[in-house]
């Protein structure tokens, strides 16, 4: 447990970030995965990467985690625990900034958007696993990726405009 642990834990955390958590909660989010992990594992039968069923279970203990608390507070400016390995500071600020800029954006999506957005385009999974993930039909995948794309887009060119 503790190798899987080591190995999954900073995806594990990624994914909560782009799934809508704040970076205050993470931490603890991440523990609640890995309980959830505990004592799901001897029923875990592999079929594939590990990423999935850790991204299938980070969905859920997202929601629920949703679900009991109240968001009130701002979402928080920094990345914590998404630090850039990069060598140049100056690179390393873009790139975190630019993470920021996706999440604020993703932050502005329903979370069913969202859902099928990163696990599509951030963590390259096929339509058909993603249905089996979030135990939809393969079509209601494709309608809301098609939606998600566009309502990103749209929160995209109306952030940008703001800025001006």
């Amino acid at each position: 447990m503790s190798s899987l642990y080591a190995t999954n834990a900073r995806y594990v955390a990624r994914v909560l970030r782009r799934l809508g958590a704040l970076p205050a909660d993470v931490d603890d989010l991440v523990q609640e995965v890995f309980i959830v992990v505990l004592r799901r594992i001897p029923d875990y039968e592999y079929r594939g990467r590990t990423a999935g069923w850790l991204f299938g279970i980070c969905l859920r203990v997202v929601a629920a985690h949703r679900r009991r608390t109240v968001r009130a507070q701002a979402r928080a400016a920094s990345a914590a625990g998404l630090s850039c390995e990069v060598a140049d500071p100056e690179r390393a600020a873009v790139e975190q900034a630019r993470r920021h800029e996706l999440d604020e954006l993703l932050g502005r999506l329903a979370p069913e958007l969202r859902q099928v957005l990163v696990l599509f385009e951030i963590e390259e999974r096929d339509c058909q696993e993603i249905a089996r993930l979030m135990a939809t039909p393969v079509g209601t995948v494709y309608s809301r990726l098609h939606a998600a794309r566009l309502a990103l887009a749209r929160v995209a060119l109306r952030a940008r405009a703001n800025e001006a």
